[in-house]
């Protein structure tokens, strides 16, 4: 099916509910994706390496559908993995807080604005 009209705005990305975090959660959350990031390195390998395979795909002769959406669907597990890692990442932050600091948060999420990613278009 081809897409018909602009795209539905993107959901919130993580970053945005990292950025409001107050300290130090979001020292904390930072350093937590620091600690991880030796597995977040195999991940993102792989992802490049499927960014090329998806490259090759395109222009194969004959060309395979099926192995592009294959492609394609890989690499939204992957993405769909690694926004669960950081999600999890947060949800322990946010578990550490007071009802005070929670409610803090929640105003400064409700009081932020979109990151970049939100403006950008199609």
């Amino acid at each position: 099916m081809l897409w018909k009209g602009p795209p539905p705005p993107p959901p919130p990305r993580i970053g945005e509910y990292a950025r409001a975090l107050p300290e130090p959660y979001r020292h904390d959350l930072g350093q937590a994706m620091r600690d991880s990031r030796p597995d977040w390195k195999k991940m993102r390998a792989s992802w490049q390496a499927r960014r090329a395979a998806f490259a090759t795909a395109l222009t194969a002769d004959p060309f395979d559908p099926a192995a592009v959406a294959a492609l394609i669907e890989a690499d939204g597990r992957l993405g769909d993995d690694l926004m669960a890692r950081g999600s999890r990442l947060l949800i322990e932050q946010i578990l550490r807080m007071s009802p005070e600091e929670r409610a803090a948060y929640a105003k400064a999420l409700a009081e932020a604005r979109p990151g970049p990613d939100h403006r950008r278009g199609p």
